[in-house]
């Protein structure tokens, strides 16, 4: 059964939206570091290989600022072409 203040937090997880899922995921991982938390094994001398690289790849991710694609592909055509305004 879940305390009153994780039902809060879920309630509002649930409404944040998909696209900022990844700053969400990032800040929560940042934040268990602070503290020291890690309930994800119990022992990790008990995690194999494969699940102890993809846990330290998996802190690596960080949030990408949002692209302008058509501004970065007509600056991608200016550069290749040398066009000039």
């Amino acid at each position: 059964m879940l305390t009153t203040l994780r039902q809060q937090t879920v309630q509002l997880v649930q409404q944040i939206l998909e696209d900022q899922m990844p700053n969400i995921i990032h800040y929560l991982h940042s934040l268990i570091r602070k503290v020291g938390i890690d309930h994800s094994f119990e022992s990790k001398s008990a995690i194999p290989p494969k699940m102890k690289v993809l846990g330290e790849l998996k802190e690596m991710i960080r949030p990408v600022p949002e692209l302008d694609y058509k501004k970065e592909l007509e600056d991608a055509r200016d550069e290749k072409y040398r066009r000039s305004d």
